[in-house]
C-alpha cells in the first residue's frame, strides 16, 4: 500500500449524494467524495480496506468503485443489508422490470384504499396525499382544539380555540385526528389538484379504521407487532401514543404496506426478493405519521410526531422510490458491476477472488489475521449523537427473517452512549478502544 508520511490535511468540499446512496436512507452518512478522496490517498488498487463501522456503506461503495477490496463490518443488520443492496450485482433492467410488475399487481388493491369523490366529475378519484391535524382536549374547558386552527404559543404549546387559554400538549388527552385537505387525481376526467374534504372522505377513513383487524384476519396478512421499549433514548412524551412501531402509520397506510410486503415476500427469485425488500423499507420513511409534507420524508434522527402531518399514498411512494432504486442500480452497475464478488470467509477476501466481505457482528473481535488489511477508513459513532439501533428498528421489525432479528436489534456491544444512563461514557470509551485495538492488530505496518 501507499505509506504517506504526511496525513491528508487538504479540505474537501462535500458533494451531494449520488443515486446509489439515495436508494435508502441511513443515518449520518459522510459525503461520498470525502471518503473517496481518503481511500485514493491512503491506498492503491487491489489493497484491502477495512471499515469497522460500515453504516450506510459509503466506504464499501467507494472502495469498490476505486477497485480496492473491502471488508465492511457493522453489528446493525440494517446497515449490512442496505450496504449489500447498494453493491450487489443486479441487472438494472431486471430491477426495473420487477418493480414495474410489482406496481402493476398492487395498484388496484392499494389505490382502492385512497378513493375519494372527484370534485369535478363525481367519479372515483385517487388521493395522492392527505394532510391531518392532531386534536387535543383543552385541560381548562374540556373542548377540542385542532392544532392547525390554533395559535401556537411556543414549542408544544397552543391557545385553546374555545376558551383562549394556553396549554402544553404533553400528556393531554386527544380526539381522533382531523382530516384537513387532500390532493387527488381523477382518471375519468383528468382532474388533478387540491380538493375539499367531504363527509364521505371522513366516513371512509372511519370505516377502514373499524374494519382494519377483520381485513387483516380475512386476508391472512402480517405486520410487525413489536412494542417500542420505554427505556429507549428516543422515547419522548411526544411519541408515547405509539406503543408499537406499527402505530407510527395510519391504518390505511399500514394495510397498503402489509399487502405490498406480502407480494414482495412471495417473489421466488431470492436475490430480487432481497433487493425489493430493501425498496420496501425505503418506503417506510415516506409513508408514516412523522412526515410533515408530501415532498419530505422522515428526516430527523428521532421519532417525532408533528401536530400536522401528511399521509402519502403508498403506491405513489412505491413508484417514486422505484425510480431511485433503478437509478441507484444503474449507477452501481456502471461504477462497480462485475467487480463485486461477495466473500464468505477471510480466505476469500485475503487470498481469493472475492472483493467484498460484509459482516454483521461487533468489530471488537474481527475474524482476521494480524497485519492483513492495508487501510482502515471509517466514520466511528460519536457518543450519543445517533442512536443507530433504536432508529433502525423502525425498518428492521418488518424483515425479521431476512435480517435474522428475533424481536428488536439490541446489542450491548453497540458503541453508542445512552446519555441518561450512568457509566455510559466509560462503556462507550471501552468499546471504541476495543474496536480501534482490533483495527491496529489487523492493520499492516
Amino acid at each position: 500500500m501507499t505509506s504517506p508520511t504526511v496525513p491528508f490535511l487538504t479540505p474537501v468540499k462535500a458533494q451531494p449524494h449520488t443515486p446509489i446512496y439515495r436508494m435508502h436512507r441511513y443515518f449520518a452518512r459522510r459525503p461520498f467524495n470525502v471518503i473517496n478522496t481518503l481511500i485514493k490517498y491512503y491506498s492503491r488498487p487491489g489493497d484491502i480496506i477495512l471499515d469497522p463501522f460500515c453504516g450506510g456503506g459509503t466506504t464499501v461503495v467507494e472502495s469498490l468503485r476505486l477497485r480496492r477490496k473491502v471488508i465492511g463490518v457493522d453489528l446493525n443488520p440494517m446497515a449490512t443489508f442496505i450496504t449489500r443492496c447498494e453493491v450487489m450485482n443486479l441487472d438494472p433492467e431486471d430491477v426495473e422490470t420487477s418493480l414495474e410488475w410489482l406496481a402493476e399487481i398492487t395498484k388496484e388493491e392499494s389505490n382502492t384504499l385512497y378513493q375519494t369523490p372527484c370534485p369535478q366529475c363525481g367519479a372515483e378519484a385517487t388521493t395522492n396525499w392527505t394532510k391531518w391535524s392532531v386534536v387535543y382536549i383543552c385541560p381548562h374547558c374540556n373542548h377540542p382544539t385542532v392544532t392547525a386552527e390554533a395559535e401556537k404559543l411556543g414549542p408544544g404549546k397552543y391557545a385553546c380555540t374555545h376558551c383562549g387559554k394556553g396549554f402544553h400538549v404533553t400528556n393531554i388527552p386527544r380526539k381522533a385526528d382531523k382530516m384537513l385537505e387532500q390532493h387527488a387525481s381523477c382518471p375519468a376526467c383528468g382532474f388533478e389538484g387540491m380538493k375539499q374534504v367531504t363527509a364521505e372522505d371522513i366516513q371512509r377513513c372511519a370505516d377502514l379504521e373499524r374494519q382494519f383487524d377483520s381485513i387483516i384476519d380475512r386476508e391472512e396478512l402480517w405486520y410487525p407487532q413489536q412494542v417500542m421499549p420505554l427505556d429507549y433514548e428516543l422515547r419522548k412524551p411526544n411519541n408515547l401514543i405509539c406503543e408499537r412501531f406499527s402505530d407510527f402509520f395510519s391504518r390505511r397506510n399500514l394495510l397498503a404496506l402489509t399487502r405490498l410486503l406480502r407480494r414482495i415476500n412471495g417473489i421466488e427469485d431470492q436475490k430480487m426478493c432481497y433487493f425489493l425488500q430493501h425498496v420496501f423499507t425505503s418506503l417506510l420513511g415516506w409513508t408514516n405519521r412523522m412526515v410533515t409534507d408530501e415532498r419530505h420524508g422522515w428526516a430527523l434522527h428521532a421519532y417525532w410526531l408533528p401536530d400536522i402531518y401528511c399521509e402519502n399514498n403508498v403506491w405513489n411512494i412505491l413508484k417514486r422510490r422505484s425510480n431511485w432504486a433503478v437509478r441507484g442500480k444503474q449507477y452501481s452497475q456502471k461504477e462497480i458491476g462485475d467487480y463485486y464478488v461477495e466473500a464468505h470467509s477471510a480466505a476469500d477476501i485475503l487470498w481469493g477472488n472475492a472483493t467484498c466481505w460484509l459482516l454483521t457482528k461487533s468489530s471488537t473481535n474481527l475474524p482476521l489475521p494480524d497485519k492483513s488489511v492495508d487501510a482502515v477508513i471509517t466514520d466511528p459513532p460519536y457518543g450519543g449523537n445517533v442512536q443507530y439501533s433504536e432508529l433502525s428498528n423502525f425498518w428492521a421489525v418488518w424483515l425479521p427473517e431476512t435480517l435474522a432479528v428475533e424481536n428488536l436489534i439490541n446489542s450491548p456491544e453497540e458503541a453508542v452512549m445512552k446519555r441518561y444512563k450512568e457509566g455510559e461514557a466509560e462503556r462507550f470509551e471501552q468499546l471504541l478502544g476495543q474496536v480501534f485495538s482490533e483495527c491496529c492488530r489487523v492493520l499492516k505496518d
